[in-house]
């Protein structure tokens, strides 16, 4: 997911060589007052500067936003900062993956933009001046203001993504509403059988009985007529 944001200030100029003019400026200043600190650019090497701030600049970012979250994040996203344009200084950041940086702000533009609005000041004072603590360093001074400059399209993969992400959820609440329909219903069927089986078993049970009680009073029948004297006699 690119994402092109811009730093503005009046200070900035017009061009590369006029913005490392101004950074210069910066580190003179502070080199007033601090006289040890490291300092990694020169105005006289302007590509070797941005190089360094393409470096330096996504991984202070990420580190911002992971050091500020309270809750662990098991997944991990890497920014890369892919180019850099001058006047206001527009740089384009390369977030990977996209489903990672969704998840880490919970599909939420508005804190995604507060975010990265917020630490990319912090995250570009600390490249520039990275040896400098960070409530020392020279330009967090400086009135910077930070926009997005294709908000609309990142907003609307947050939309979609927040869609997909409570359609999921509503799916995982139904299922197991599902599964206890499917379950219930799978026993009706082995129910049904076996209330069957005890209804034959009843039915056969009285036609067995029906059987043997008529048969019972043949046998008595034939029995008392085979033993009746009095029908011999009579023969």
């Amino acid at each position: 997911m690119l994402i092109k944001i811009k730093l503005s200030s009046s200070k900035f100029g017009s061009d590369q060589k006029e913005f490392w003019k101004y950074i210069e400026s910066i580190k003179e200043q502070f080199l007033i007052q601090n006289k040890n600190f490291d300092y990694l650019f020169n105005i006289e090497t302007p590509e070797k500067n941005e190089n360094l701030l393409k470096n330096y600049f996504g991984l202070n970012l990420r580190n911002k936003f992971f050091e500020k979250r309270a809750i662990e994040f098991q997944s991990t996203f890497f920014i890369n900062l892919e180019s850099i344009n001058y006047g206001s200084l527009i740089l384009g950041l390369d977030f990977t993956p996209i489903s990672s940086v969704l998840e880490f702000f919970n599909n939420n533009f508005e804190l995604f933009e507060s975010a990265l609005k917020n630490y990319s000041i912090f995250a570009f004072s600390e490249s520039v001046f990275p040896t400098v603590p960070m409530h020392k360093n020279p330009l967090l001074s400086e009135n910077f203001t930070v926009t997005i400059e294709n908000s609309s399209e990142i907003k609307e993969i947050f939309k979609l993504s927040n869609k997909k992400y409570k359609k999921e959820l509503n799916l995982a609440s139904e299922k197991p509403k599902w599964l206890w329909i499917i379950s219930n219903t799978s026993l009706i069927i082995p129910l049904g059988l076996s209330i069957y089986i005890i209804l034959k078993s009843f039915y056969m049970f009285g036609q067995i009985e029906e059987f043997r009680a008529k048969n019972y009073n043949e046998f008595i029948k034939t029995y008392l007529e085979l033993n009746n004297p009095e029908k011999e006699i009579s023969k």
